[in-house]
């Protein structure tokens, strides 16, 4: 059985023509990202030498998931182009823990959305956004893992993300021991 066969959990390298590194048995693998179409998307190397050139990412693997981040930026780059998709709704669950409480107005400009979002409020802090889409909830869970709940460290709340019927709502509490209050929060 070949490397692509097998369960490997990858994590993220700070290289960018490598950005991912596993150990199996002893053996050091890094992924390098091609210059695809004219290449293989990605060239597998073990202990330093190419080993496969592959054109997916291998159904096995377990990709680690993207930074707060680098969420922030993917979706402010699709939501400008007017996509409203799980890289976006992933981006909003972590901007969303770093929100200042209330009110609805300062939480979706903390957001970069507009009225098409629905906030309810409990005691001027913002406790939902409804969103009326559902993204497939396999890519939502790629972003967010299974709990499809964003926890940024040292964030003032907590966002999971509960599916619907036709929409989603992001559901915010307290962080457990981190302070709620407006001067706490973060944009």
């Amino acid at each position: 059985m070949g490397y692509a066969e097998e369960p490997i959990a990858w994590e993220r390298a700070a290289d960018g023509e490598f950005p991912y590194r596993a150990a199996r048995d002893g053996v050091e693998l890094r992924l390098r990202v091609n210059d695809f179409p004219a290449e293989p998307l990605y060239t597998l190397f073990v202990d330093y030498r190419p080993a496969a050139d592959l054109d997916d990412w291998p159904a096995p693997w377990l990709r680690p998931a993207p930074t707060a981040d680098q969420l922030r930026a993917g979706s402010e780059a699709r939501r400008s182009r007017g996509i409203v998709d799980a890289i976006v709704v992933a981006g909003w669950a972590h901007r969303l823990c770093t929100a200042p409480p209330g009110p609805a107005s300062a939480v979706l400009e903390a957001l970069g959305a507009g009225p098409e979002l629905a906030v309810t409020e409990q005691g001027g802090v913002v406790t939902s956004v409804a969103v009326g889409c559902l993204p497939p909830p396999a890519d939502l869970e790629a972003l967010l893992g299974p709990g499809l709940t964003a926890a940024p460290a040292a964030a003032p709340f907590v966002c999971e993300v509960v599916l619907g019927q036709g929409g989603l709502a992001l559901v915010r509490r307290a962080a457990e021991g981190r302070p709620t209050t407006p001067s706490s929060a973060r944009t």
